[in-house]
């Protein structure tokens, strides 16, 4: 409290006013030194990096995914409920942002309040359903979410003797690498030699390693 008070006014410099922090929620552990803390519905491990559904709220999500797939209709409310809870739940849950297309379309198709739950939204709920409970077993990494700057850089390709390239890290030389192909490999790439073959890959260079 006295490092608050530092930046903002203490409550005895301004009649009426309280203590900027709230005793109760400090008492539960907002202010304890944890690398795991429970923000705004998400439980965040910084040192792990990971974001996770409480249990509860996982347990939630299922039921109403469960209750909907039992369906065959629905009332537009309900469906508004569904998506509203699907949004909140949707940057954590890698894979889902491009559900909401076809689940937003009976928000507009509706007849006399009531949506019909099509097979493609069944298909779409059941996937959702499959991603959250994914979720519970393995968190999701931060970076799935925002993307990280790269730590190495660099190209590779490939001919009909094997595949190279070179790659650069910070505080490191660069690294050249190359990997010859399995004879077998070789054999079935096409080129004009081989015209029949099965491995569609250029075969102009004729350097070996």
């Amino acid at each position: 409290m006295n490092a608050i008070d530092e930046v903002l006014k203490s409550p005895d410099d301004l009649p009426g006013a309280t203590e900027p922090l709230s005793d109760k929620k400090m008492g539960l552990g907002d202010g304890s030194l944890n690398p795991r803390k429970l923000i705004l519905g998400w439980l965040i491990d910084a040192l792990k990096k990971t974001l996770e559904l409480p249990l509860r709220r996982q347990q939630r999500i299922l039921s109403l995914l469960a209750e909907f797939l039992g369906r065959k209709r629905c009332t537009l409310l309900s469906c508004q409920k569904l998506l509203g809870e699907l949004r909140f739940v949707s940057p954590g849950v890698a894979g889902s942002r491009g559900l909401f297309g076809i689940l937003q379309v009976p928000l507009i198709r509706k007849t006399r309040g009531r949506i019909r739950i099509t097979r493609h939204i069944h298909l779409l709920l059941t996937t959702f359903k499959q991603l959250v409970e994914d979720l519970s077993s393995r968190p999701t990494h931060l970076s799935e979410i925002i993307a990280e700057l790269p730590k190495v850089v660099g190209a590779m390709d490939a001919c009909g003797y094997g595949l190279g390239g070179v790659y650069f890290a910070t505080g490191h030389s660069p690294k050249v690498w190359q990997h010859p192909l399995p004879q077998h490999l070789v054999r079935q790439l096409v080129s004009s030699d081989n015209p029949m073959a099965t491995l569609p890959i250029a075969t102009s260079s004729k350097r070996p390693w």
